[in-house]
C-alpha cells in the first residue's frame, strides 16, 4: 500500500522549529543512512487541521510521530530526506517558525528567519505504508514497565548471528503478566513484570532494531501504552507515537534448558563491590575477549584478570560457605549484567565447576533471571 496522494491548491504549511524538531528526532532513527531505495530515506510529512505527522519506514519498522497543529490548514503531505530536514531544523534558531512550501520544480523550500534551504522530494505516492491488520490480541501496560523489561533484557539479544531466532526478543503474554527473554547462547536475560492482560497465553518473537527504537521511545513514567499483535506485525501506540514492526517469523528455542536448576550452595555479593572489581580486570584484560577468572572458597570471591606480563588479582569477601570453585567468564558479559540489575545484595549460583552462573537480585520486582555461560579455556 502506498500513501495517498494530496494535491492542495498550494502545497504549504507553517511549523515551529521546536514542534518539527522534535517530531524528526522521535522518528528519525528508522530512516538507514544507506538505502538502496531512495524512498526509504524520506520522511512522510503530513498535515491537516489540528494535527501534523512525521512517518518514517524500512519495510520492516514503522513510526509515526504526531502532534497537535493549531490554526487552519489546508491538507497535503510531501515526502523529504528525514535526516537532511533534522539537519535543517537543527541549525536554525530555537523560536524559529518555519514556512514550507513545494515550488514548481518540486523542490521542498524551508523558510526559518532569513534563511532559506531548497531540498528535492520524491512523490508521495511511492512512500510505503504498513498495511492494517486485524490484531489478534492487545492489552495496555505503563510505558515504564515495558521499558524496564526490555532495558533488562536487551543487551542478550544476538547482534547478527546466523541463527535468526537470537537476532530477537521473546515476549511471553499471560493473563496476569509479561515476560521477556534473550540469549546469545552465551547468555541469557529474563525478566518479568505484573501486568493484567486478559491474554490466554501468546508469544512473539521481537526483532532487535525494534526492541532498541522502543527502549529510546519509552520513558520511566505511568502513561499507558497499548500494545496488539497481528498475525505478522506488533503494534505499540503512546500518546505521540505510533510503532509497527514485522515480528521475526521464527520459533525461539527452548531457553530454560538453559537454566540451570539452582541447587547449588547461593554466593551473596555487594553488587558495585562485583562490578569495580570487573573495572579494575578490564585494564589488564585482551579488550577483545577479556577473560576473568572466578576462584570462590569459603567466604571469598578472588578474580584473576590478564597474563603474566600484565595480571590483577583481587580477593572480594562474599557469604559462602560450599566447595572450592573456578570457572573463567567474559568480562563483558559480566558488566552487561551488573549495569541492569539494581544496587544492592546479589546471589550468584555457580551450577557445577564447568557449568553456568545465575545471578539473581534480592530485591526485585522482576521477577529477574540471568545467565552467563562460562569461558573454556
Amino acid at each position: 500500500m502506498t500513501a495517498e496522494v494530496l494535491m492542495p491548491t498550494e502545497m504549504k504549511v507553517t511549523l515551529p522549529r521546536t514542534l518539527l524538531l522534535g517530531l524528526l528526532q522521535r522518528v528519525v532513527g528508522v530512516v538507514e543512512r544507506k538505502q538502496v531505495i531512495p524512498i526509504l530515506s524520506n520522511v512522510l510529512l503530513e498535515w491537516a487541521p489540528g494535527c501534523v505527522r512525521v512517518r518514517a519506514t524500512d519495510l520492516e519498522l514503522e513510526l509515526v510521530g504526531h502532534a497537535i497543529l493549531e490554526g487552519e490548514v489546508v491538507p497535503g503531505s510531501v515526502t523529504v530526506s528525514g535526516r537532511k530536514l533534522l539537519d535543517i531544523c537543527r541549525v536554525l534558531p530555537e523560536d524559529a517558525r518555519l514556512d514550507m512550501t513545494l515550488d514548481a520544480q518540486q523542490k521542498w523550500v524551508v523558510r526559518g528567519g532569513r534563511s532559506r534551504f531548497t531540498v528535492p522530494t520524491l512523490p508521495v505516492a511511492e512512500f510505503p505504508l504498513v498495511e492494517a491488520e486485524v490484531p489478534l490480541w492487545s492489552f495496555t501496560m505503563t510505558e515504564g514497565d515495558l521499558r524496564a523489561l526490555l532495558s533488562r533484557t536487551r543487551f542478550a539479544i544476538a547482534e547478527t548471528d546466523v541463527r535468526n531466532f537470537l537476532n530477537g526478543l521473546l515476549l511471553e503474554v499471560g493473563p496476569t503478566g509479561v515476560q521477556a527473554v534473550a540469549t546469545d547462547s552465551h547468555r541469557l536475560a529474563l525478566n518479568r513484570a505484573v501486568v493484567e492482560t486478559g491474554v490466554a497465553a501468546a508469544t512473539v518473537v521481537i526483532p532487535r532494531k525494534t526492541v532498541l527504537e522502543l527502549e529510546r521511545l519509552l520513558s520511566d513514567v505511568d502513561a499507558l501504552i497499548t500494545l496488539s499483535v497481528s498475525a505478522t506485525h506488533i503494534h505499540v501506540e503512546a500518546e505521540n507515537w505510533v510503532l509497527t514492526s514485522r515480528l521475526l517469523d521464527i520459533r525461539f528455542p527452548d531457553y530454560t534448558r538453559a537454566i540451570p536448576k539452582r541447587t547449588g550452595i547461593p554466593v551473596l555479593i555487594e553488587r558495585d563491590m562485583l562490578r569495580q572489581a570487573l573495572q579494575r580486570a578490564f585494564v589488564v584484560s585482551d579488550p577483545k575477549l577479556p577473560i576473568v577468572s572466578m576462584e570462590l572458597a569459603p567466604g571469598v570471591l578472588r578474580l584473576v584478570a590478564g597474563q603474566e606480563a600484565e595480571r590483577v588479582e583481587d580477593e572480594l569477601t562474599v557469604e559462602y560457605a560450599g566447595p572450592v570453585l573456578t570457572a573463567s567468564y567474559n568480562a563483558t558479559y559480566w558488566q552487561d549484567v551488573l549495569n541492569v540489575v539494581q544496587p544492592g545484595v546479589l546471589q550468584l549460583i555457580f551450577a557445577d565447576e564447568t557449568g553456568s552462573l545465575v545471578l539473581e537480585e534480592r530485591v526485585n520486582p522482576w521477577g529477574s533471571i540471568f545467565v552467563v555461560m562460562p569461558v573454556r579455556l
